[in-house]
């Protein structure tokens, strides 16, 4: 029972759209931002797999730093914490912060 309830939690969770408005100048640009994070998940996933903590660390910190500049704070604090995670190597927490990302890159929709 308890696994059919978390699988249900992701599906809500996948399901919720979350509008964000965007300087129109700056519209094209997160589109692509977004784009190319999306693409970048599996191998942020590999490299959690592989303890790949030098580079979970370095993209985390660069998550962080470029979220905010396309209008997404949230991909920011993901960064943080995969960075975090990275340097305490803490593996779950990376991995559960990738996947987060990816669930909030899916549900976005900008305005």
């Amino acid at each position: 029972m308890k696994s059919r309830r978390n699988r249900d939690a992701k599906k809500l969770t996948c399901a919720t759209t979350i509008l964000i408005n965007i300087n129109p100048e700056l519209l094209p640009h997160t589109t692509s931002y977004i784009s190319r994070k999306l693409q970048e998940i599996p191998g942020l996933l590999q490299a959690a797999a592989e303890a790949d903590y030098k580079r979970l660390r370095h993209y985390g910190h660069a998550l962080k730093g470029s979220g905010g500049a396309y209008g997404l704070p949230q991909l920011s604090i993901i960064g943080a914490k995969i960075e975090t995670a990275a340097i305490s190597s803490d593996l779950k927490t990376a991995r559960e912060q990738i996947l987060e990302m990816e669930t909030f890159l899916r549900s976005v929709r900008l305005e």
